[in-house]
């Protein structure tokens, strides 16, 4: 694991102070890497900053992928098997990878790009975009999609069968069909658009 923390505030001191104040631990067991990070009695509205990047190396054989954030980004490239990750504000974005999802962001962005789905997967934002992009849903029995505001755009290869509810806002539900229809395909926005490719 590489972690880099960078703090900004008002003198060098006080950045220092900033520095000190912040902690970080990690639990290895067998199974897991639990991380956890936090500040002591730091007011942030004073112009203070912490930036923390950690960048975690996984065995390629893993095959549970579980993260809560409260801020901040994830980023997965390369690692198959079943994500369930949670980010409070903040982007979630996997490339290159198989399996199926459980991913909900309360404020932030959603970005699948170069997955192929399998089993069951549910992408949900409460203020921000969801962008999916498919290699492959022929293993996929179905993908949920739901934005309170913000817009949601998914793409999926040609000649793909499936069978697709979309709920757009200001447009109603209307329904989709390809082939066999095997895969279940819903998507819903409150407020925002609704692209399916």
């Amino acid at each position: 694991m590489n972690i880099t923390i960078t703090a900004k505030s008002g003198s060098k001191d006080k950045a220092q102070k900033l520095l000190e104040s912040y902690t970080y631990t990690q639990e290895k067991t067998q199974y897991s890497i639990d991380i956890n990070t936090s500040t002591d009695g730091i007011d942030f509205i004073d112009g203070n900053y912490i930036e923390t990047s950690m960048e975690i190396f996984l065995p390629s054989n893993i095959e549970n992928t579980e993260i809560a954030l409260n801020v901040g980004d994830i980023d997965i490239d390369g690692i198959n098997g079943s994500f369930d990750i949670y980010s409070n504000v903040g982007k979630i974005s996997i490339q290159n990878g198989e399996g199926f999802c459980d991913l909900k962001a309360d404020v932030g962005d959603i970005v699948l790009s170069g997955f192929s789905a399998a089993k069951s997967s549910e992408f949900s934002v409460n203020t921000g975009d969801i962008e999916l992009n498919f290699t492959d849903i022929s293993k996929a029995d179905k993908i949920v999609a739901e934005a309170q505001v913000g817009t949601i755009d998914v793409t999926i290869p040609e000649n793909t069968g499936y069978q697709a509810t979309i709920e757009e806002f200001m447009e109603g539900k209307r329904t989709l069909s390809e082939g066999d229809g095997k895969t279940e395909i819903n998507l819903k926005t409150n407020v925002g658009d609704i692209e399916f490719n």
